[in-house]
């Protein structure tokens, strides 16, 4: 990878990239997909044109070329670069790629969305509200695979995190939840576990606050604390930390366990 960066490798993939040549298309999101693992190398390819690329490729004919441009963006949005990823227009593919009927793109544009959420990143929690992308996200809490449910919750998380109200309250207002306490009722403890945590956040918000306690959230996140595992505990004491308006240090589970460095997909 450091030799085809040196000799100017990824400004020809960005290039030939914008070919309509499915297998070319597919070649470009594939090498895109393999360098977008190494720290070196996103700083790299956002500085030299990859973006618009990955972008036309996320709207690929070929399905292929679509999850591997979404796994590059998703990649990258783990990086040091999230303000100027959003400035170059991410937030739009990704909301496509959201409600593309293929769970595993689905999941890689939850993952992009919630890294390119988390942290203190400009105005990027705000952007993704105001683009409209909080809904889709909202919509794959409802799915019934667990991993798009754990994927897609620490996305409305990361989003939520922070010390901003419009994220709160926009998640009450998609009806984000009814959802997420859907996910603390059901039996799969990571999805328990991310559901909780979500709400504890919304918990921040005294408007929210007053929402989660009328839907009864309170009696199912003390059940789930003692029938869960330790993790669920400890999601179950941050959200009545929140609750209580204990001072409480942001920390989101996204940021551990849903985003590593850089992901790889099979095949």
């Amino acid at each position: 990878q450091t030799d085809i960066v040196r000799e100017g490798g990824v400004e020809v993939l960005a290039r030939i990239g914008a070919a309509d040549d499915a297998r070319v298309q597919r070649d470009v999101a594939r090498a895109f997909a393999s360098m977008s693992v190494s720290e070196d190398v996103k700083a790299t390819m956002i500085n030299q044109g990859a973006l618009p690329t990955l972008f036309k490729l996320a709207r690929s004919l070929d399905i292929a070329s679509q999850r591997y441009s979404t796994l590059a963006m998703c990649n990258m949005s783990s990086s040091a670069h999230k303000v100027q990823i959003v400035d170059e227009g991410a937030i739009r593919p990704l909301m496509f790629l959201a409600r593309f009927p293929d769970l595993e793109i689905q999941r890689y544009a939850a993952l992009a969305l919630g890294g390119l959420a988390l942290g203190d990143h400009g105005d990027n929690k705000v952007r993704i509200v105001e683009e409209g992308a909080l809904r889709p996200l909202i919509d794959m809490v409802r799915f019934p695979d667990t991993d798009m449910q754990r994927c897609s919750s620490l996305a409305v998380n990361a989003v939520a995190l922070g010390p901003q109200s419009v994220t709160k309250t926009s998640v009450m207002h998609e009806e984000g939840l009814l959802p997420l306490m859907a996910l603390v009722d059901g039996n799969d403890q990571d999805s328990i576990r991310a559901g909780v945590y979500a709400l504890g956040t919304l918990c921040e918000d005294d408007e929210v606050k007053a929402r989660i306690v009328e839907l009864g959230a309170i009696a199912s996140v003390v059940h789930q604390a003692t029938q869960g595992d330790i993790e669920v505990k400890r999601a179950a004491g941050y959200f009545l930390s929140r609750l209580l308006g204990k001072p409480a240090v942001h920390h989101d589970p996204l940021a551990k366990e849903a985003l590593p460095g850089g992901l790889t997909l099979g095949g």
